[in-house]
């Protein structure tokens, strides 16, 4: 007799082939080790590229204004008021804001960066009902509300997220698009720069001030002695003036009073409080509390209501990208030697005393000497 016998070994079941939850969850912790070793990897990667990217759009804006200086024989003004449209930059001062500025150094060079329609755009509309040429409409006219929304590529570091947030003026709540390069105005504050008093101090300026500039032939420390454009970081919000291209002053499309003069923004990325000194900069101008902006590495003076004070800040690790009037690119740190004028003899500063190397860099006239190895 067949007897059929069940298919059993020893009484235990048959195994299925898929993981454990043990197995799954070591499987699980060995991708995750494996990624946080990777990730510093593909950061290092991702920043390294974005800084030569950087690199190369500073470099172009800076032949940008090279080659204005050869059509014009002189470099764009970091800003302007009235006068003449596109007249050799000399006058009075102006405190930078919307309401009483014209083209700036971006608006200027837009020729020379193949955005000629858009130039001839700005132009129209400065010289508008204007026969004279004297009175042209402020920069923060409605007119040019399109004109100052358009995006300009070579303008933003990859670096700074914030850039892709357009500015909006708190008086008409119009966009501004943002950017990341400055042009270097000088040690002093951008409102006084303008006067010819202190723009013949060679202890003051820079290259290219509120409807002042240089050619490069002034700079007598040497084109390749003297910064030209630097890095701006774009604002934390939306009412954060900092880095919008086509409005002139410290901070929104400048650097300014970044050294020994005032020695409360003395240095690439400086970080005491209330160190720029731009528009708007208040807890509820900016919906950024005072505390949460120095967190962030973007101090601002309480209540400041002018552009006229913002050193040079970067997003990328430990310094700023610069290029210089010989049109070279560097790399300056953030610990590059500074000095503070506090507690000191201003009279003996101005004499062109003990300036530091971050000083003699920005300084266009100071007639130090100095090498790449300095900085």
């Amino acid at each position: 007799m067949n007897v059929s016998t069940c298919n059993y070994r020893n009484g235990s079941t048959r195994r299925g082939s898929g993981f454990t939850l043990v197995e799954l969850l070591v499987v699980i912790t060995i991708i995750g080790v494996l990624i946080s070793m990777l990730m510093p990897a593909v950061n290092a990667a991702r920043e390294s590229a974005n800084r030569a990217s950087c690199s190369n759009n500073i470099k172009q804006l800076a032949l940008a204004c090279l080659n204005y200086d050869q059509s014009w024989k002189a470099l764009p003004c970091a800003c302007t008021q009235t006068g003449t449209w596109l007249e050799r930059c000399n006058g009075n001062g102006v405190q930078p804001l919307p309401t009483n500025q014209r083209e700036n150094w971006v608006i200027m060079i837009l020729p020379y960066i193949e955005q000629t329609a858009l130039f001839n755009s700005f132009v129209e509309k400065f010289e508008e009902n204007n026969a004279n040429h004297a009175n042209a409409t402020a920069i923060g006219d409605k007119k040019f509300e399109h004109l100052r929304e358009i995006e300009l590529p070579v303008m933003k570091c990859p670096s700074d997220a914030n850039n892709r947030i357009p500015y909006t003026y708190n008086v008409d709540n119009t966009k501004w698009a943002r950017g990341n390069y400055g042009a270097n105005m000088g040690l002093t504050l951008a409102d006084y720069l303008g006067h010819d008093t202190w723009w013949t101090n060679t202890g003051a300026r820079g290259v290219m001030g509120p409807r002042h500039s240089l050619s490069t032939g002034e700079i007598s420390d040497g084109t390749s002695n003297t910064i030209l454009l630097a890095e701006l970081r774009s604002g934390l919000s939306a009412k954060d003036i900092r880095g919008t291209w086509s409005m002139g002053g410290a901070g929104s499309s400048a650097t300014c009073r970044n050294g020994y003069i005032c020695g409360d923004d003395n240095g690439p990325n400086y970080l005491v409080e209330g160190s720029d000194d731009i528009y708007q900069c208040s807890s509820s101008g900016m919906g950024i509390v005072s505390k949460e902006r120095q967190r962030l590495k973007m101090p601002c003076g309480e209540g400041t209501n002018s552009n006229r004070q913002a050193t040079t800040r970067s997003m990328h690790q430990a310094g700023v990208m610069t290029a210089f009037v010989d049109n070279s690119v560097h790399f300056i740190s953030d610990n590059i030697q500074t000095r503070s004028s506090f507690g000191e003899n201003e009279t003996n500063v101005r004499n062109n005393t003990e300036f530091s190397v971050w000083d003699c860099i920005n300084l266009s006239s100071d007639g130090k000497s100095l090498n790449n190895a300095d900085f």
